[in-house]
């Protein structure tokens, strides 16, 4: 009887715990206004108001981070007088961003 009563309570608090949403691995791939892969763009990915993360494209290219599949972002992507951007939630483990050259107003 006291086995069920512990699996009961053990179950309860499960049900009642929050879940945290896991993150996955994603590569943020930068591309130039000639649609060339670029080292060293500068990347910040953004949650809403909060700065999750930032640093520079290597390997070709490509920015590595974790990011949450329930969280929509707006991710940055700059070099030289070139800049791009991408909004939404991400699906596949790949966001390509394709910078153009900045227009200045």
């Amino acid at each position: 009887m006291k086995e069920k009563i512990v699996l009961l309570v053990i179950i309860a608090i499960a049900a009642l715990a929050p879940h945290a949403s896991a993150a996955d691995q994603f590569q943020i791939f930068v591309y130039d206004s000639d649609r060339n892969l670029v080292d060293g763009a500068y990347v910040e990915v953004w949650d809403g108001s909060i700065k999750a993360d930032d640093g520079k494209t290597e390997n070709g290219g490509v920015f590595d981070t974790w990011l949450e599949r329930s969280i929509r972002y707006r991710i940055a992507a700059k070099k030289d007088n070139q800049e791009g951007e991408w909004n939404g939630f991400p699906e596949n483990n790949e966001i390509h961003i394709y910078m153009h050259i900045k227009v200045n107003a």
